[in-house]
């Protein structure tokens, strides 16, 4: 009698363990469910914010690259001489972009009056960059440029009857530009001149002492003791770099 009394209560236990077995299948199929909704919410918003960054970044390369080869169809390449002559001397392009030059080196910085070409053509065989403007330039542009120019290895002057508003020029490369805010002048500065310690074919000119240099600067100018690069005799108000 007692076993008999016994199995109704054994088979309750069993349905409550089937049914709780249930539920905690269930439980975990939901659990699932809510993990795989929720990771792949997680990977769309990560897509969200990793394939516009991405097509943004490509999208930037590739105007980057067609503006360096813009860039690179716009500057002019010259073969100029690099020999050593005293007095005033002929060029071919206006600014020169390379060429024969006086012994004399002038120093990188930002001038308010024209240079001697002579001595700032012996900056960029050392691998200065020489940035010229029409003396007629709006203040407001002049500014602009100043503010363009690198820390070192640059020289910026007025130059007359210069065949645009601004040219940029390197040892043996040149470019036209429309005025202070063209962007190809910076274009320039990072493309161009990043070589220019390698294409010039003399050392640096921040490091440059010629001790043979003996030639006399320019009127006006003058070389201290002559070992070290041509200097206004009166300041005009340049900005010396280096």
């Amino acid at each position: 009698m007692a076993a008999k009394k016994g199995r109704p209560t054994e088979t309750r236990a069993a349905r409550r363990r089937e049914k709780l077995a249930e539920i905690q299948r269930q439980q975990k199929r939901k659990e699932r469910l809510r993990n795989a909704l929720t990771g792949g919410a997680v990977a769309a918003a990560v897509i969200a914010i990793i394939v516009p960054a991405i097509i943004v970044s490509q999208r930037s390369r590739a105007e980057s690259d067609r503006a360096s080869t813009a860039l690179a169809s716009d500057v002019q390449t010259y073969t100029v001489t690099a020999g050593h002559e005293i007095g005033e001397l002929e060029y071919e392009q206006t600014p020169p972009a390379g060429g024969n030059h006086n012994p004399v080196w002038l120093n990188c910085g930002i001038y308010d009056v024209p240079v001697p070409s002579e001595n700032a053509v012996h900056s960029m065989e050392h691998g200065a960059a020489w940035v010229t403007y029409r003396p007629d330039l709006a203040a407001s542009e002049v500014d602009e440029l100043r503010a363009a120019m690198p820390s070192s290895y640059a020289i910026l002057s007025p130059f007359p009857d210069l065949p645009s508003p601004v040219v940029a020029s390197a040892w043996g490369r040149q470019l036209m530009l429309d005025g202070a805010d063209d962007p190809d002048l910076r274009r320039f500065f990072g493309s161009t001149c990043k070589g220019l310690k390698r294409l010039s074919p003399e050392r640096p000119v921040a490091a440059a002492r010629t001790a043979a240099s003996r030639s006399t600067c320019p009127a006006g100018w003058c070389s201290g003791d002559r070992r070290g690069p041509c200097r206004p005799a009166a300041p005009p108000g340049g900005e010396r770099m280096s």
